[in-house]
């Protein structure tokens, strides 16, 4: 059989100072307002960083997309001119010839 002890009688083993309140000597008791604004704080912070990440990696991908953009841009406009340079004629020798170098592409000929 257990004794029961309702909870409004004092204990006899209670203490009005019972020690540090988390357990750490010397850190005392933070009210619910201070730690309520410290998450909120975090959070916003939290929110800050992360919307700034995703703009700057949107502004990264941007950027690497218009720089090979403008690379493919450049040599299309090179074999453009190379092509209007030199004729069909010319074109279809060169092809010929980078074939006859490369066993892949003349594989893939076939």
């Amino acid at each position: 059989m257990r004794e029961t002890i309702p909870p409004w009688d004092v204990r006899p083993n209670y203490s009005a100072n019972p020690g540090p309140y988390y357990g750490i000597k010397g850190l005392n008791r933070v009210s619910n307002w201070q730690v309520a604004l410290f998450l909120l704080s975090l959070g916003l912070i939290g929110a800050i960083f992360g919307f700034s990440s995703v703009r700057h990696s949107f502004e990264l991908s941007r950027q690497y997309q218009d720089d090979v953009s403008a690379e493919a841009s450049s040599h299309h406009a090179a074999v453009r001119a190379d092509a209007q340079k030199y004729g069909n004629e010319e074109q279809m020798r060169r092809m010929v010839e980078r074939l006859a170098r490369d066993p892949i592409a003349r594989a893939a000929a076939k």
